[in-house]
């Protein structure tokens, strides 16, 4: 084959590679930028965007940024994020390739990067806005956060009821450490004084998807029992599927003997009224008698025609039926 041929073959399978390399690069979903790594006199290290994509620019809200610098097109990028060019200089200089993520403040989003270096000098970065996923990691982390430091229990379970997890308020007031709980089912804490229909009716609630509200009185590790009052639902995926249950309870116990403390108090002063009342009825059916007589008596005092002996009489009666009421029990 001539030299000429040869040439052409050449150039011809660059111009193949230059186009497969634009269309790769446009229908990418990664954002991608190429840069030549540069230093100026007081050997600041910068890079002058080569080639970027159409993703690069609508990850980055930047355009037409071929031939400036990051500098330019970033300003500030080096003072909120010091490493982010010694990463990218490591890499061009190295060819070491790199993987980090990184918060750019001055644009408000996290980035997942790739860096390689296709020769000395330059570095091309593929990467993907992860703000959304790191918004949600961060709702996540401050959710288990909650849950881990709650005054309330929170249990979860399979389908079957096996316990896959508990907070350490369950181990506060049941004396079950997580480890041991784990894989077993709640009906351990049962403490045989709650009736069967009301762990069928708890069933047949969260399995039809609905919420159970109540009070189960259970035991714990020691034996000691204790009362709950629960909220236990079904956890559903993405399909509407249930494929766990959680509880979350909290512990009444001391509302409970506080309310019955209450009740017993009630009753014993409903008593105490009843026995009082029943006492003054009967004192005062015991005085009515002699008290009747001792007034009849000093009626028929009065009486002019009343004769010495008779009054006489009636005047030895009267401390008689004084005694009477003294002596009524």
């Amino acid at each position: 084959m001539s030299e000429k041929k040869k040439g052409n073959t050449k150039s011809s399978h660059a111009k193949i590679g230059q186009i497969l390399h634009r269309n790769l690069s446009s229908y990418m979903q990664h954002g991608y930028a190429y840069y030549r790594m540069i230093t100026d006199g007081a050997n600041q290290i910068d890079f002058i965007y080569e080639e970027v994509n159409e993703r690069y620019e609508k990850l980055t809200g930047l355009k037409n940024v071929i031939g400036k610098k990051i500098t330019e097109t970033r300003p500030g990028l080096t003072k909120s994020n010091p490493f982010f060019f010694e990463k990218y200089a490591k890499v061009a200089e190295t060819g070491v390739p790199d993987k980090f993520e990184i918060f750019i403040d001055t644009e408000g989003h996290w980035y997942d990067v790739s860096l390689y270096s296709p020769q000395k000098g330059y570095v091309l970065s593929m990467f993907d806005d992860i703000t959304a996923r790191k918004l949600s990691e961060n709702q996540l982390q401050k959710l288990s956060v909650a849950v881990e430091q709650s005054p309330a229990i929170v249990v979860m379970t399979d389908l079957q009821g096996n316990i896959e997890y508990v907070n350490p308020a369950f181990t506060t007031v049941t004396g079950y450490p997580a480890d041991e709980a784990k894989g077993q089912n709640p009906r351990i804490l049962k403490s045989g004084k709650m009736s069967p229909t009301v762990y069928k009716e708890l069933w047949r609630t969260i399995l039809s998807g609905d919420v159970w509200h109540g009070e189960l009185q259970n035991k714990k590790k020691n034996s000691e029992l204790y009362w709950d009052q629960a909220v236990i639902s079904a956890i559903r995926n993405k399909e509407n599927v249930i494929t766990n249950f959680v509880a979350v309870k909290v512990d009444i116990t001391e509302q409970k003997r506080t309310l019955q403390e209450l009740i017993d108090a009630k009753q014993k002063a409903e008593e105490s009224d009843r026995l009082k009342s029943a006492f003054l009825a009967t004192i005062t059916h015991e005085l009515r008698t002699p008290m009747n007589g001792i007034l009849g008596f000093s009626e028929l005092l009065k009486d002019p025609e009343l004769s010495p002996d008779e009054s006489s009489e009636y005047v030895d009666l009267i401390p008689f039926l004084k005694q009477k009421c003294y002596n009524i029990p």
